[in-house]
């Protein structure tokens, strides 16, 4: 009983082996496009009629009377999807033979692109070749998850810059030139800068199919003479050594200075290193310039400041919006230097009994706390590398400032901060004679924002602002050579 049993279950798992349809050559070999192939399919039921589906066509029916067996012949379109071949029958039902290993490139998969490269460096002026190498990418299906990579491609095409070569082919900028996977590229003295060389996969199965889609691209680099060093930033005396970098073979080089009484070069000075020589005792700026001649042209002229001796000179300057002098007495200088060095320190002082350091006595924004009478004189010490240098405002008269900045009037602004209308109060009255000009500013501009002309005889006016933005403000009011003024808040 046992032996019949197995008997049985041989003869169906036969009978099911020898039902299931076939077709050479296999499914699963590669095909290129395009390309006809001769087909021998076997199916289980009869032969009613066969179509191509996903872009494969016949190009030979099979012969009649068809049977179980049959021959056929057909191509694959130039479609990397899966492509079907599909036999009709008399009950309705089919039988599909699906291709999925089309070596085709026209659709975009990541078995087929070839990966963005290094950059390649290439000194500019000079002929120089570049082997080029990656690992061969694969032929892909698309449309398919998981994603279906198969083989191996082993043709490619560059697009190089215009006067670039593989072997004898030279580009025009534009042209696609045929390689493998590893290839020697050979530059031209000038062009390329900034620029990319792309590969793609190329398709030779046959005749106008399409390459890859999507290009690997490897950036170039011509690096061009940039930045000058080696030298002192500050030269304090005897010389200094200046190296201009990355100059290309063959170019030419000259060297100049903007300030030839503090320091000096030799005439002519060409190479890609200049001594400079401090002359004297004289201090100030010059600047080094290089100007750079080679196959592809001039380059802009690349500058290096040098600052020769002690800091240069300091000024000061009044910051009248910076604090309310009137009602606090501060007044901020804004301190600058005509020839600056690096790393230049100032160190302010005050001398006299009309005005005191209040803060920042470093720095370039000394803030004083002036009297209401006395003098007083500002000193400055800048400092660098190479030693010091002095700077004095000269006898200043505090009375002056209030004058100046506050005049023989005071006044109030109320309410402050203010929205829509505000009062400005004088402590006294003003007189029936004069003309009074109010003046207000941004504090971010000096530029009038809106203006007053009034007559006198009051001691309080209202001022309509509702017009204007919120922020900081200065008002100024004028009256005869009185000039006073505050600082105010719109909300």
């Amino acid at each position: 009983m046992k032996h019949i049993f197995l008997l049985t279950f041989c003869s169906v798992i036969l009978n099911v082996v020898k039902s299931q349809p076939t077709i050479s050559p296999s499914q699963n070999d590669e095909y290129c496009p395009g390309i006809e192939y001769t087909f021998t399919a076997t199916v289980s039921k009869p032969f009613s009629s066969m179509i191509g589906v996903g872009g494969c066509f016949l190009t030979q029916q099979p012969t009649p009377p068809v049977g179980t067996t049959f021959t056929f012949k057909g191509k694959f379109d130039d479609a990397n999807q899966k492509q079907t071949f599909r036999i009709f029958h008399p009950d309705a039902s089919q039988t599909d033979f699906d291709f999925k290993k089309i070596k085709s490139l026209i659709y975009s998969t990541p078995c087929a692109q070839v990966s963005n490269q290094a950059t390649i460096t290439v000194p500019r002026c000079q002929i120089v070749n570049i082997p080029i190498s990656f690992t061969n990418v694969q032929w892909g299906t698309a449309f398919e998850s998981p994603q279906l990579c198969f083989g191996s491609i082993t043709n490619y095409e560059y697009q190089l810059p215009v006067g670039w070569s593989i072997g004898t082919s030279v580009s025009t900028g534009s042209n696609w030139i045929a390689g493998s996977n590893s290839v020697t590229v050979t530059s031209d003295l000038s062009n390329g800068l900034n620029g990319v060389i792309l590969v793609r996969p190329r398709n030779t199965c046959g005749t106008s199919l399409q390459n890859g889609q999507i290009t690997g691209q490897i950036p170039i680099s011509r690096p061009a003479p940039t930045t000058i060093t080696g030298g002192a930033a500050v030269l304090c005396s005897g010389t200094s050594t200046y190296t201009l970098n990355l100059i290309p073979a063959g170019a030419s080089v000259s060297w100049s200075l903007s300030n030839t009484t503090v320091a000096s070069i030799p005439n002519p000075s060409t190479g890609n290193s200049v001594v400079v020589t401090r002359i004297g005792s004289g201090s100030g700026n010059t600047i080094l310039t290089s100007t750079v001649s080679d196959c592809s042209g001039t380059y802009p002229p690349i500058n290096f400041t040098i600052a020769v001796g002690t800091s240069g000179t300091a000024s000061l300057q009044v910051n009248e919006s910076a604090f309310d002098f009137c009602n606090t007495g501060y007044m901020q200088f804004d301190a600058s230097l005509e020839n600056p060095s690096p790393s230049t320190s100032l160190q302010w002082s005050v001398s006299g009994s009309g005005a005191r350091i209040k803060f920042s006595a470093t720095g370039y924004t000394p803030v004083l706390d002036i009297k209401t009478s006395g003098t007083f004189e500002i000193f400055g010490v800048l400092t660098n590398s190479c030693g010091t240098s002095n700077y004095s405002s000269g006898i200043l008269n505090s009375a002056d400032f209030w004058s100046s900045y506050c005049g023989s009037y005071r006044f109030s602004v109320s309410p402050n901060p203010v929205k829509g209308n505000m009062n400005v109060i004088f402590d006294k009255p003003t007189k029936t004679n004069e003309n009074i000009t109010m003046r207000l500013y941004s504090v971010n501009s000096s530029s009038t924002v809106k203006q007053w002309t009034l007559k006198g005889g009051q001691n309080q006016f209202n001022l309509n602002i509702a017009d204007l933005k919120a922020g900081q403000y200065i008002l100024e009011v004028v009256i005869g050579k009185s000039k006073t003024s505050r600082q105010l808040i719109i909300e």
